[in-house]
């Protein structure tokens, strides 16, 4: 097999994945339906090249057919290889079915990578007209890590990319792994968009602040030896836990609630999602009773 320059990619669809709780049979499915396209996509190659070989001047007629090692080399090199990445480091690779079917595939998946193109580019220095990138991030954003801002956005690399000369391939096999992502989506979307944060604080995180400091005042007018600049030095202290307290809630949220989830048979997101619901349960059923028996 001969090695081809890279041709010119005329149809290009980007979908960033977000939004969704898949399960190792999901991936797994996912997987068997991209296999599906590719083989779509070997066919439109093998056709191709077929078709460039019968209208070449410059082979012999005996030449102008594909030969059988040579479509032998495309059907392997079209048979996906993925990647799958652990919590534990732990890193296997290879056909899908044996990835899948190994029995060191880890727990707690943080990734997924999956790329059409490359099985022929490393072994043969072949380029082929049409291919796809699949790339699914689990990784859950450290509740502490401050350098994240949790007035923007959820970091997240999951995303898939196909491009090639065939639109209606390009088109077709786009529109089957969005449709797929569609019917894994989950609630926590909306927490990971961008000044969500912002938004909240001013709707409830600055009431709970005032609320907060109001249910202290009791305590502290107890002490009346205090000052009056001791007074307020601890209201404005409870005011900044409250909102330390808030800000982690939120950030705790988002770490229960991922942008992309793997669902494992040890996952204990839901013990942590009905922890905090018990928690804001109580928070707003007091804030309601404080709030009417002022009224």
């Amino acid at each position: 097999m001969e090695a081809k320059t890279q041709p010119a990619l005329t149809n290009r669809q980007y979908l960033k994945i977000e939004a969704c709780s898949l399960s190792k049979d999901d991936i797994h499915n996912l997987l068997e339906l991209l296999q599906e396209r590719n083989n779509d996509a070997k066919e439109y190659e093998i056709k191709f090249i077929q078709d460039a070989l019968k209208h070449s001047e410059i082979l012999e007629e005996d030449k102008k057919e594909l030969s059988e090692e040579d479509r032998k080399k495309l059907e392997d090199g079209f048979k996906l290889k993925v990647t799958i990445i652990g919590t534990d480091n732990q890193e296997l690779y290879g056909n899908v079915d044996e990835v899948f079917s190994s029995t060191n595939f880890p727990d707690q998946v943080l990734s997924v990578y999956v790329n059409s193109k490359i099985p022929l580019e490393v072994s043969e220095n072949y380029f082929i007209r049409n291919s796809f990138e699949l790339g699914l991030d689990f990784k859950k954003q450290p509740i502490f890590n401050l350098t994240i801002l949790a007035s923007g956005p959820t970091p997240n690399n999951s995303r898939f990319v196909a491009g090639g000369n065939d639109a209606s391939w390009v088109d077709g096999i786009f529109n089957a792994v969005n449709n797929f992502i569609k019917k894994k989506s989950n609630f926590g979307s909306w927490i990971h968009r961008s000044n969500v944060y912002d938004l909240m604080l001013l709707i409830i995180g600055i009431p709970i602040c005032f609320w907060a400091c109001f249910r202290a005042s009791t305590l502290i007018n107890a002490f009346s030896s205090f000052s009056v600049f001791i007074k307020s030095a601890l209201y404005v202290y409870i005011f900044f836990i409250a909102l330390n307290f808030f800000h982690f809630s939120f950030r705790y949220a988002r770490w229960i609630w991922p942008l992309v989830e793997y669902k494992s048979a040890d996952d204990k997101s839901s013990k942590h999602r009905k922890f905090l619901g018990i928690i804001i349960l109580g928070l707003v059923a007091a804030f309601i009773y404080d709030v009417i028996k002022i009224l």
